[in-house]
């Protein structure tokens, strides 16, 4: 019931957005040696809750590993409803993005970044992210992407409808 009524809500929210452009020269950020990067991109399942929960044809999974434990995930999305909105109609959105507590400050968000970018260097590439989060945005710049606008959604009824955009 809960999860119904925080849906009902109306909220408004701030957001940046960040891009890359399809280009060749790309540099690739290390991961931290003792950690390993697995893709998950087809829609079958891994045995891991967190990735099986969230995986369908319509997303890939890039996830971190220390041994067996996942420190970090991000999500390439093929069709983004708010990218859609902004005229992003063939970007792929990279979000849901986290890194373990114990695991930030090792430059593993911006590795990740520049292997999606790889993998995906024939598509623009587009991440949200919360104007407070300075963190995710430092890790963003350092993978190569361009800060392109701050703009103003609401969300009403589990939708996320654009309002405007603001100069920085």
């Amino acid at each position: 019931m809960k999860k119904v009524l925080k849906k009902l809500k109306y909220r408004e929210i701030e957001n940046i957005i960040f891009h890359r452009m399809p280009r060749s020269d790309l540099k690739i950020l290390p991961l931290p040696s003792a950690l390993r990067l697995k893709v998950f991109d087809k829609d079958i399942r891994t045995g891991i809750n967190i990735i099986d929960r969230n995986k369908n044809s319509n997303n890939v999974c890039y996830a971190v590993f220390d041994n067996d434990r996942i420190v970090h995930t991000s999500w390439v999305f093929r069709n983004k409803l708010l990218a859609k909105q902004l005229g992003y109609n063939v970007a792929l959105t990279i979000g849901d993005s986290v890194t373990d507590e114990a695991c930030r400050g090792m430059g593993i968000y911006p590795a990740v970044l520049s292997c999606i970018s790889e993998h995906f260097k024939n598509y623009q590439l587009i991440i949200f992210t919360e104007p407070a989060n300075t963190a995710s945005q430092k890790g963003i710049l350092k993978a190569g992407f361009t800060k392109l606008y701050r703009f103003k959604l609401i969300r009403l009824l589990g939708l996320k409808i654009y309002l405007k955009q603001y100069a920085d």
